[in-house]
């Protein structure tokens, strides 16, 4: 029994099992695209990230250069614009002041701006500052634009590259001061760079890759690609923000000059970041899909269980079948076999209730009889003592004896006496039937006195009696006997009637037995026994009832046994 409650078990509520375990399985996979879709959009946003760094880095260092070059343009065209007078013509103190006045601005500039050389102002015939060389002034090279009216060059000499500012003619070919500013490029790439971290480098390049300002000098004129044998920079296509061969690479263009600024690190600079970027990630993703592995098996867990307990509940009335696998179909079979139940216990319900009310109609009729009889009694007593003259004769006693047996069934309505009253109405019974046999019959009684206030089923031994003294004994039996025996064993009280009369054969008491305890027959045959049995066994238990022994010759025994507290 036990392994087949196991398969119910585990057959039970499997289709709701599957079906919750598809949506812990939906819910995982949910969690699981959730992951995809963040890790994607979280290294894409790392990716940003390192852009807008990269981006920031590149922005200042053209800021830088554009402010640099501005500041030098600014000097140049302030020196462009002074006043210098032809000392052929006048010459005057005031004039001498005014020279000195431009000598001196120029020492300013070159002490201000370190990154500024050589500066030659020309007007004419007269020159101020410290005269740059004649090569310079006769360079004829390309401009890489020009920043407030003054071109850019860069010139290449022994010592090295330097920029050249040179003022130009303005739009009405009016021509001003001639103005020549050399630029240190070592210096002027100080102010622009800052120091960076050693996977950072970045330049200043023209149009054509070639590098104007670098961090490190002696790139300077080389071409950007050949330094990292890849390309680097392409003014056509660009390279902006683009990650190549371990490399972010970011340009940015400078204004007003044909240069760009560009910027090349290292992945490794961000390693670190991606490093812990990932481990993040990885316990993010660790624990989301802890707590969808606990979710799904609480939700699964939550929701099976109130199921479990009315399969559990269902299955009290009534085993289902082991093949029966889907769980609201047995649910809803059982559900219908206990609505028809129902319907059958109401309709039984119905009938024995109408049953038991014809019986207390019934009982409530048979009271009458007793109190008919008792009362016709009383008038034959007295008839028997005016026509007798006595009141102890013969027919006097057994009415009067009837008659006490009569009240004791009348006022005692209970099931249930005790063993002491049973005793005294059944000697009530046995002196009737004294009266009637001449004192034919002895009695004994073998009664343990513990037990006299027990309670017993009422009139339960004088059928017993009854059926010895009417059916035990015949003119040829000699000394006739019924012996009543009252014990208390184990906690139960057994009950015996024997007689020492003539006896039935085997088939008689077969017959007997099966007449005692057939309850559907209606017969007036051993109509007390099959009383006593009855009650017997609606009382205490089908187990419980009467037992009959008997031997041809040797007498009958019958008696039975019950709880000695029901």
């Amino acid at each position: 029994m036990k392994k087949t409650d196991s398969k119910i078990k585990r057959s039970a509520g499997s289709i709701f099992h599957r079906n919750m375990l598809l949506v812990s399985m939906f819910v995982l996979i949910l969690t699981a695209l959730s992951l995809i879709v963040y890790i994607t959009l979280n290294n894409t946003m790392m990716n940003s990230q390192i852009k807008l760094m990269e981006q920031r880095e590149i922005e200042r260092t053209a800021t830088a250069v554009n402010l640099s070059v501005d500041q030098i343009a600014v000097a140049g065209m302030y020196f462009s614009s002074i006043d210098i007078l032809n000392y052929s013509q006048s010459f005057s103190v005031e004039n001498y002041y005014q020279d000195r006045i431009t000598e001196k601005s120029v020492d300013s500039v070159l002490a201000v701006l370190d990154a500024v050389k050589a500066v030659s102002i020309m007007n004419g015939g007269k020159t101020f500052g410290n005269d740059i060389s004649p090569g310079l002034r006769s360079f004829k090279g390309e401009s890489f634009g020009t920043v407030r009216g003054m071109s850019v060059y860069i010139t290449e000499n022994g010592a090295g590259h330097s920029l050249l500012f040179k003022t130009e003619d303005d739009e009405e070919g009016y021509r001003r001061n001639t103005v020549y500013m050399s630029v240190d490029i070592n210096v002027l790439s100080g102010y622009v760079f800052e120091k960076n971290s050693d996977n950072r480098t970045c330049f200043v390049v023209n149009s054509g890759g070639d590098v104007v300002l670098s961090q490190q000098n002696h790139n300077v004129g080389t071409d950007i690609n050949g330094i990292y044998g890849f390309t680097v920079f392409d003014e056509k296509t660009g390279n902006q923000g683009k990650r190549l061969k371990g490399y972010e690479v970011s340009v940015r263009k400078i204004d007003f000059l044909d240069w760009y600024a560009v910027s090349v690190t290292k992945s490794e600079q961000y390693a670190s970041n991606i490093r812990q970027n990932q481990i993040n990630t990885f316990l993010l993703c660790l624990m989301l899909l802890t707590v969808g592995l606990v979710s799904s098996y609480a939700i699964f867990r939550i929701t099976y269980r109130p199921i479990r307990d009315i399969i559990s509940m269902v299955n009290k009335y009534g085993i289902p079948e082991l093949s029966e696998a889907n769980e609201v179909e047995m649910v809803g079979k059982r559900l219908s076999e206990l609505s028809f139940a129902k319907s059958e216990l109401e309709q039984e319900i119905k009938e024995k209730v109408t049953a038991i009310r014809q019986h207390q109609v019934i009982a409530m009729q048979s009271q009458i009889t007793p109190h008919f009889v008792n009362n016709s009694l009383d008038v034959l007593n007295w008839i028997a003592y005016r026509n007798l003259k006595t009141r102890n004769n013969e027919i006097s006693v057994a009415v009067r004896k009837i008659s006490e047996f009569l009240q004791f069934v009348l006022n005692k309505r209970d099931m249930f006496c005790t063993i002491r009253e049973e005793i005294e109405i059944t000697g009530v019974y046995i002196d009737i039937i004294n009266v009637y046999f001449k004192d034919a019959y002895q009695t004994n009684w073998d009664v343990e006195d513990t037990i006299l206030d027990c309670d017993i089923l009422k009139m339960c031994i004088q059928p017993l009696v009854e059926n010895a003294a009417t059916h035990a004994f015949n003119n040829s039996c000699d000394d006739p006997q019924i012996n009543i025996v009252i014990k208390e064993s184990n906690g139960n009280i057994s009950v015996s009637v024997k007689d020492n009369g003539c006896g039935i054969s085997q088939e008689q008491l077969l017959k007997l037995r099966d007449s005692v305890n057939d309850f559907s027959a209606i017969s007036v045959k051993h109509i007390g026994m099959k009383n006593v049995n009855q009650r017997l066994k609606f009382l205490y238990g089908a187990e419980y009832g009467l037992y009959i022994e008997s031997e041809e010759g040797k007498g009958t025994v019958c008696g039975f046994t019950i709880p000695k507290q029901l």
